[in-house]
């Protein structure tokens, strides 16, 4: 990190620890209640994607979060009409608290192969063979109100192809549960321009583990309606270029970049997230 970020970060942290204080004091300290995932694809992640889930909801500093034993809000209902259940049925004494959201999710398709082809014997030495595997895997998430009433439901489908190696699961799970994690959270608590250094740069309000150096984002002027926030005019794209677990830094792209103003609405260019590298 250089150290003109460090220091812009250094001045900025208190505005955001203050920003997501208010934000979270506004809401009521949100409160996310996280389902078991069903896997009826027996893909064998679903344990492993839901620890990734929770501890990119913890990282996103904005919610309080609760593990249910459970598959679905439904369940856990109708388990306690039929007293089927305890205030202290796991770890947390608050394990059966009301909470603002539910989060519930499935893994309903995944895929595995491996092709094998033989090595190209060099000099007498032969490598054996070529294992490529390809796997390929949609999650889907479904949000639920403290009320039980349907919010949305987005999915996420990712593939990957290694050649002459495996592909590392975790990897890709923890990209799934980032990126799950990323799109609740914007619903909520919008990404924002938190400030803007004497360069131009503008400083956003989520960090590296959503806004990787190298991401894309659209910025649109201050939101003016909406319960979370209405889009106004779109102002252009910025580039990451710096990141940290707190905030991001960005630069406005084009030969003479707009001012940006404190409170503008960013958006990840879905279109072109990465920079080629």
């Amino acid at each position: 990190m250089n150290r003109g970020f460090f220091s812009i970060f250094l001045g900025v942290a208190a505005l955001l620890a203050m920003q997501a204080g208010d934000e979270a004091q506004a809401q009521g300290q949100p409160k996310v209640a996280l389902y078991k995932l069903t896997d009826p694809t027996d893909s064998g992640i679903a344990l492993q994607l839901r620890e990734q889930l929770q501890v990119a909801l913890v990282n996103t500093k904005k919610f309080s979060v609760f593990s249910r034993d459970f598959s679905s809000a439904e369940e856990e209902a109708q388990l306690r009409r039929a007293g089927k259940t305890t205030r202290n049925a796991s770890n947390s004494s608050v394990q059966f608290e009301a909470v603002d959201y539910a989060i519930e999710g499935s893994i309903t398709a995944a895929s595995r192969t491996v092709e094998e082809t033989p090595g190209i014997v060099l000099f007498g030495y032969d490598p054996g063979p070529c294992r490529t595997e390809s796997v390929s895997i949609i999650v889907n998430i479904t949000v639920r109100d403290g009320n039980g009433q349907f919010l949305y439901a987005t999915p996420i489908t990712k593939s990957y192809k290694k050649s002459c190696k495996l592909v590392d699961m975790a990897v890709l799970t923890s990209e799934v549960s980032n990126e799950l994690v990323f799109k609740f959270a914007a619903e909520v608590f919008p990404m924002k321009v938190m400030a803007v250094r004497p360069d131009g740069s503008i400083v956003l309000n989520y960090g590296s583990a959503f806004l990787p150096i190298g991401t894309y984002v659209k910025i649109s002027s201050p939101a003016t309606a909406g319960e979370f926030g209405g889009f106004g005019s779109e102002l252009g794209r910025a580039r990451v270029s710096e990141a940290n677990a707190e905030a991001a830094l960005a630069r406005m792209e084009g030969k003479k970049p707009v001012a940006v103003p404190i409170g503008s609405i960013a958006r990840i260019d879905e279109n072109q997230k990465r920079s080629s590298r």
